[in-house]
């Protein structure tokens, strides 16, 4: 019979260091979208999990802070995850004690307390999030993340219902803030949230980076009987196979994305659920797993959802 172990996490903190030249710094800004209440604070390793010398500015919007970050510190803030890779988190005065991971973010540590990820070493997209009307994206505003030595030069846009049928193509190197290094695009026509979204990033070195999420085919399907709420175990009803059942409503798909322990399962690769066709807000996968100890997460790109 096989098993799974959901991981209780901990903390562990670390001693920060700050950028000295663009060869060995990154800037980026970290946004947080809650309503204006008090000031919220970006609290992490890079400034000794200080919660209140780090605040964030509210824009109308989001709240916002933009800071340069030093990289290939030695020694690593967060050796277990290799060069360059801060953890981080926000802190809400209104919330007390709590702090809180990223929800922009898909990458988090499960061994200590879930804090947020960042892989300094790279040219990466960071923070998608969607303005959006009646089910369709009118906005995107994400950021774009590079070492200060480089620069970007161009940016392309598309999207389409699915990953080979695109009907939309931009340039919106324009709309990159290369102080922020935030794109803020307004989309010309809206697009459904299961649309297939394509960004491409062009470095002044010739890297590139790809951002891509939905146009995800969601099979439906009737949910078997014997899935409970949650994980259900091995058995001759299944097929050997575990199942996993999530309740859930106003989402066009949900991701299942799975890895042993000791492995983030935020860059396993996403398995779609199955949508029951007898109620509305339940989705569900058999998936058969080698023994052994696993954890998992459920998502769509509005963040995550459970796990």
């Amino acid at each position: 019979m096989k098993q799974l172990l959901l991981v209780i996490v901990l903390s562990v903190f670390f001693e920060s260091v700050f950028a000295q030249s663009s060869s060995d710094s990154v800037t980026l800004s970290v946004r947080r979208y809650p309503p204006a209440f008090t000031t919220q604070y970006w609290v992490g390793q890079f400034n000794n999990w200080n919660s209140s010398i780090w605040p964030m500015t509210y824009t109308g919007e989001y709240w916002i802070i933009t800071r340069t970050l030093k990289i290939h510190t030695s020694p690593a803030p967060s050796p277990e995850f290799g060069d360059s890779v801060w953890q981080y988190k926000f802190f809400p005065p209104e919330s007390g004690t709590t702090w809180l991971t990223d929800p922009l973010n898909p990458e988090s540590n499960p061994n200590d307390n879930n804090n947020s990820i960042l892989r300094l070493s790279r040219l990466f997209w960071f923070q998608f999030y969607g303005t959006e009307v009646n089910q369709q994206y009118t906005r995107i505003t994400i950021g774009l993340v590079h070492a200060n030595s480089d620069s970007i030069t161009s940016i392309k846009f598309s999207s389409g219902i699915t990953a080979s049928a695109i009907s939309i193509n931009n340039d919106a190197t324009a709309n990159f803030n290369r102080q922020t290094r935030i794109l803020d695009f307004n989309l010309s026509t809206p697009i459904p949230k299961s649309n297939f979204i394509r960004l491409v990033a062009y470095n002044n070195k010739g890297d590139s980076v790809v951002y891509s999420k939905g146009g995800y085919v969601v099979e439906r399907m009737l949910m078997p009987a014997y899935a409970k709420h949650g994980v259900t175990l091995p058995s001759v009803a299944s097929g050997d196979s575990v199942t996993f059942r999530l309740r859930v409503t106003g989402k066009d798909y949900v991701l299942l994305r799975i890895a042993p322990v000791g492995q983030s399962p935020a860059t396993a690769t996403p398995i779609v659920m199955k949508k029951n066709v007898s109620s509305a807000g339940d989705w569900w996968m058999n998936i058969k797993l080698a023994p052994g100890a696993y954890e998992y997460l459920y998502h769509n790109w509005a963040g995550r959802l459970n796990g």
